[in-house]
């Protein structure tokens, strides 16, 4: 017989921590108090309006605030849109670590994401002259492992970008080569067969918005190239 638990309904594994409350038996997290406090919510608005903030261990997948659904009829808020779990404690979490970044942390941040919003819009122009009919994109790398520049990347280039299981490909493809050299797989194919999905990356920015900010950042960089004046 299978255990569920009292509160969302999930099934309860043998190594899941629960507790019993009136003869029901619920896992810890779903629990303890699902809302989030006025203070808290502001403080997300102040911090957290831009980026993800809670991540759905049953889906693996990451939303921002404006994603997370709602159930007004059970008075439940900050729930999974995809398979309804409570996540208000990774939201919780999130929050914590956020307020609580020293300055010069978050200022390197900022610095980050401004580099990889360049990278991905040179990208584009590098799309936009080659002409090709691009239907998704396969990334790899250590830049890939970071979530804002692949869903980014998506929502530029209006197409899928799908990113593997294994990012460090060089040390991968030399394993490969070791590995047709040493008869452990055939040709090409068999080495192609063994690449593995682990998430995609769907574009979630609508054609107006996507025109609009492209077209800011181009108009910034013709306005910058004139900025160093020579000695």
């Amino acid at each position: 017989m299978q255990v569920t638990c009292a509160t969302c309904s999930r099934p309860i594994a043998l190594t899941d921590v629960i507790e019993s409350s009136a003869g029901r038996l619920s896992h810890v997290d779903c629990a303890r108090a699902q809302g989030l406090t006025p203070e808290e919510r502001a403080l997300l608005f102040i911090y957290c309006s831009d980026h993800v903030v809670a991540k759905c261990l049953w889906c693996v997948v990451g939303f921002r605030m404006m994603e997370l659904a709602a159930d007004p009829l059970g008075g439940r808020t900050n729930l999974c849109p995809q398979c309804r779990t409570n996540l208000t404690q990774s939201v919780r979490a999130h929050l914590s670590a956020c307020v609580v970044l020293p300055s010069e942390v978050r200022q390197r941040t900022q610095e980050v994401r401004e580099a990889a919003q360049i990278l991905i819009k040179r990208s584009k122009e590098l799309s936009d002259q080659s002409h090709l009919l691009v239907r998704e994109l396969r990334v790899d790398g250590g830049a890939a492992a970071n979530d804002f520049l692949c869903q980014f990347q998506a929502d530029v280039l209006n197409v899928a970008v799908l990113r593997p299981r294994i990012i460090e490909t060089t040390a991968l493809g030399a394993a490969y080569l070791a590995g047709l050299g040493a008869g452990v797989w055939r040709s090409l194919s068999e080495v192609e067969q063994r690449w593995a999905l682990e998430r995609r990356f769907e574009p979630r920015c609508d054609e107006a918005t996507r025109a609009s900010r492209y077209e800011g950042w181009r108009r910034a960089v013709e306005r910058a190239k004139g900025w160093v004046i020579p000695e």
